[in-house]
């Protein structure tokens, strides 16, 4: 059995044992911020996307915080690179790569190509990730 899939069916069994945790209800709390700019044209779609996430990996009553990031400066000191971006625990769902801080729209690249959010099974491994290391 080669490298890679052993470290695929790794995968595999340690997601089998968090959602068997999530369902359990023996999950870590998570903090989970929404950072966007004022009049983001997907923050609703966003908002929405991460409820969904949120129920779906047992974490229904979990607060989403919302912080509008306004000026050069404020994104700059929270290292925010566009609207909307989605931190767990302080980490950003979607590897920013380097870019650099903006008071912007963000573009995802998603499994249905260039998006305005990050999709529903990005938000939701991640909450998975988080909820279940703690």
């Amino acid at each position: 059995m080669g490298v890679s899939v052993r470290a695929s069916l790794r995968v595999r069994t340690e997601l089998g044992k968090c959602r068997r945790r999530l369902e359990a209800g023996a999950v870590s709390q998570v903090h989970v911020q929404l950072l966007v700019v004022d009049d983001c044209p997907n923050e609703e779609a966003a908002s929405r996307l991460l409820r969904c996430a949120l129920n779906a990996v047992g974490l229904r009553g979990t607060p989403v915080h919302t912080t509008v990031v306004r000026s050069a400066e404020e994104a700059a000191a929270l290292q925010f690179v566009g609207s909307p971006t989605v931190r767990i625990n302080g980490v950003d769902v979607v590897d920013a790569g380097g870019l650099p801080s903006a008071v912007a729209c963000r573009v995802y690249q998603t499994a249905a190509g260039r998006a305005g959010t990050p999709d529903l099974q990005t938000l939701t491994l991640a909450l998975e990730r988080h909820a279940c290391t703690g």
